[in-house]
């Protein structure tokens, strides 16, 4: 089950109670329950989900305490002068562009041609919240469910070898 469309479809029902709407998050896996609670800010989901599975504690935790983290990783995107190109770029540029300034994160770049295949290295410092939603995307990711936890556990190093 898609937690994205799990949300989409909740957030359109008109409970008749806070119990009505709490028993349709109920449903949900722990996992799911942090992925709606991380992508829509629903701090109440993000700790029953932590509660309900260990394995979803430091990601959890993270996103609730909120302090300001530097990630480093590549981009799918276009560099030119240590900027990303929303002129030449044929990846959707501006609208990340936007994404990143909408939620106060800036971006450094560390190498112009990095190690994933040649995309650009770059760095982004914000609020835990924001960076988890950037790793997390609106992009279209393709990822589903789990994975697009997993995704950004790995980039943030919380991930076990």
């Amino acid at each position: 089950m898609k937690a994205k469309f799990v949300y989409e479809s909740i957030k359109h029902l008109t409970p008749r109670s806070e119990q009505e709407l709490e028993r349709n998050y109920a449903n949900l896996d722990p996992d799911e329950k942090l992925l709606v609670g991380l992508e829509n800010s629903i701090e109440d989901l993000v700790k029953k989900a932590i509660k309900e599975d260990e394995n979803l504690k430091e990601i959890g935790e993270l996103f609730l305490k909120n302090k300001v983290i530097s990630i480093g990783m590549d981009t799918c995107v276009t560099v030119r002068h240590n900027k990303i190109d929303t002129l030449h770029g044929e990846n959707d540029e501006a609208y990340f562009l936007d994404f990143i300034n909408n939620h106060s994160i800036k971006y450094k770049v560390l190498q112009e041609s990095g190690p994933g295949g040649g995309w650009p290295l770059i760095e982004y410092t914000g609020r835990a919240r924001d960076i988890i939603k950037l790793l997390m995307g609106p992009f279209d990711s393709g990822l589903d469910g789990y994975e697009e936890i997993e995704e950004p556990e790995m980039c943030l190093g919380l991930e076990e070898d």
